[in-house]
């Protein structure tokens, strides 16, 4: 009876596993399209043995038997479903192969064994050296692709209007190469969720064509490119968008005003442009209802940076309906009014240097205020540090230089304070405090009409620097000097 019943396990057990097998094995057809390729493309041993390891010899496995039970133990350079950076579905199709900074080089060229891989899913040759190399026109080949990363790798020329054809597309990276040329349309891959184009030569105006419908599409980052023209209005407004950033680049022209119903956007940055005219009161009620970001999970603020551009008129009443607002920079531009009161909410960074802004710092810092960047430089605010500011125990750095200001020395700044600037205004007084900064590390006090000496600041990171000072710290109406 039991030599019955272990035949029976023994039976059983080696039907499972040649299941198993049978299922996950690599077809050949599709192991010799992997050697193929292999043999186009040039690869360093010593940076990674992934590809020097692919063979094409050597059985699947091998059966042994402890105590009635068989093992088996795989021969990874049989199968190649077991090829390190290959994955292979249930039928032994290969769908994904991952070799990001694998020192591979090389070309792809347009009879590529690549594209006979045609079950392929996902694609990764990230970080290689592909240098000259165009990217080949066939993806249109692999009418599964979802996953297309060839970011990082040399790749130039233009993008080919073929990825435009992969209706199942998901994420497209080709960030930090030599692409030139126009942005292709991309209005059929309806599943698309994440395109990354930054960091390229790329040239040419947007049209609404050119992501158009695409209803799942969360983050579009366009920076570092030389696109101008106008930005077309529907990009604001896609409706799962949760990331825009097309800086540094040249935009031009005036944003109007469009009626929004509701969006997803919290990261907005179109710094590094040419844009014109007053900021458009849409962009902070883009934030009314946020949903839970996809690309940080555990981020739920706003970030909107438009610095460097030619943006005009005053900073709209309208920011304050933009909810838990963490990054507002908008340096560099030809903003004129007051600051309006809601900002000195912002949590993390409110940048407003070099503009034209006149008026008081609003005393309205809250007690539960988390503020660590605060520069309101290079503007026309006139009056005193507003006492309320003390209420930041996280700022880390404090610019209000170059306005007129007329104060003392601000001593209720936070004790973690580590850059100061107080440069070019009114200040005035002897520089004593009861308490001392221990973090700070740039200090400018200069122009400006202070007393007294340096070292009673009971600033400890500065003192060896002031004692080793022919004038022992010693100010003057105009200049501080060490």
């Amino acid at each position: 009876m039991a030599m019955a019943v272990s035949s029976l396990l023994r039976l059983f057990f080696f039907f499972v596993f040649f299941i198993i097998f049978v299922d996950g094995q690599c077809l050949d057809d599709q192991k010799k399209f992997l050697l193929e390729l292999r043999s186009e493309f040039k690869f360093n041993s010593s940076i990674s043995q992934i590809l020097v390891n692919w063979n094409e010899t050597g059985g699947c496995c091998e059966f042994k038997f402890n105590n009635s039970i068989p093992t088996m133990n795989w021969n990874e350079t049989g199968d190649c479903c077991k090829w390190s950076g290959i994955e292979c579905d249930g039928s032994g199709h290969v769908i994904s192969l991952i070799f990001p900074s694998h020192g591979m080089s090389g070309r792809i060229g347009e009879s590529s064994a690549l594209f006979r891989l045609t079950y392929l899913s996902s694609l990764d040759l990230s970080d290689n050296d592909f240098t000259t190399t165009e990217i080949p026109n066939q993806f249109h080949r692999l009418p599964n692709l979802a996953s297309l990363d060839l970011s990082s790798s040399g790749f130039m020329g233009a993008i080919p209007s073929t990825l435009g054809n992969l209706t199942e597309l998901v994420e497209l990276h080709l960030s930090s190469n030599f692409l030139t040329g126009p942005i292709p349309s991309f209005h059929y891959c309806k599943n698309l969720e994440w395109i990354d184009l930054s960091h390229n030569n790329l040239m040419g105006s947007l049209s609404h064509l050119h992501f158009q419908g695409l209803t799942n599409l969360s983050l579009i980052d366009l920076s570092h490119n030389s696109l101008n023209g106008t930005i077309p209005h529907h990009l604001f407004v896609l409706p799962s968008i949760n990331y825009l950033h097309l800086s540094k680049n040249q935009f031009i022209g005036q944003i109007k005003d469009i009626s929004i119903v509701d969006s997803n956007l919290f990261r907005l940055d179109l710094s590094g442009n040419r844009i014109g005219g007053p900021i458009p009161n849409f962009f902070f009620q883009l934030h009314q209802r946020l949903k839970m970001p996809l690309i940080t999970p555990n981020f739920s603020d706003s970030i909107f940076l438009l610095t460097n551009n030619r943006l005009t008129g005053v900073i709209p009443s309208s920011i304050c309906i933009a909810s838990s607002l963490s990054v507002l920079d908008l340096s560099f531009n030809n903003l004129s009014g007051s600051i309006p009161p809601c900002l000195v909410n912002t949590r993390q960074v409110l940048n407003l240097r070099g503009n034209k802004v006149s008026g008081v710092i609003p005393d309205q810092f809250s007690s539960e205020c988390s503020l660590q960047t605060f520069d309101v430089s290079n503007n026309s605010l006139v009056g005193e540090v507003p006492m309320s500011l003390g209420n930041c125990k996280n700022l880390l750095v404090m610019n209000v230089g170059n306005n007129n200001f007329k104060d003392t020395f601000p001593c209720m700044l936070s004790l973690g304070l580590r850059i100061l600037v107080l440069r070019s205004n009114r200040f005035y007084g002897d520089l004593r405090c009861r308490k001392g900064w221990p973090n700070l590390q740039i200090l400018d006090i200069s122009s400006n009409n202070f007393s007294g000496r340096l070292n009673l600041l009971n600033i400890s990171s500065l003192r060896g620097m002031v004692l080793q000072s022919p004038t022992q710290g010693r100010l003057n109406r105009s200049t501080l000097t060490f």
